[in-house]
C-alpha cells in the first residue's frame, strides 16, 4: 500500500466531503431549518460541537480510503 496516495485521497475525501455538506446544509436546506427552529439546537450548541463533526469526517474519509 502507498501511504502517500493513500493520505492524499483521504484529504482530498475530507474537502469534499466537508464542501458538500455545507453546500447541502448550509446553502440548500437551510431555508427549511429557519422555518421551524425550535426542532435543532442553538446556533452556539451548534458552533461549539463543530469540532466532533470534523473528527467524524475524518475518521470517516480516512477509513474510507483505506477500504
Amino acid at each position: 500500500m502507498n501511504v502517500k496516495k493513500w493520505l492524499i485521497a483521504s484529504v482530498v475525501a475530507f474537502v469534499a466531503l466537508s464542501i458538500m455538506e455545507y453546500i447541502l446544509h448550509g446553502q440548500i436546506l437551510a431555508s427549511a431549518y429557519m422555518e421551524k427552529p425550535a426542532l435543532w439546537a442553538s446556533e452556539a450548541a451548534r458552533r461549539s460541537n463543530v469540532w466532533a463533526l470534523y473528527v467524524g469526517y475524518l475518521v470517516y474519509t480516512v477509513l474510507f480510503t483505506l477500504i
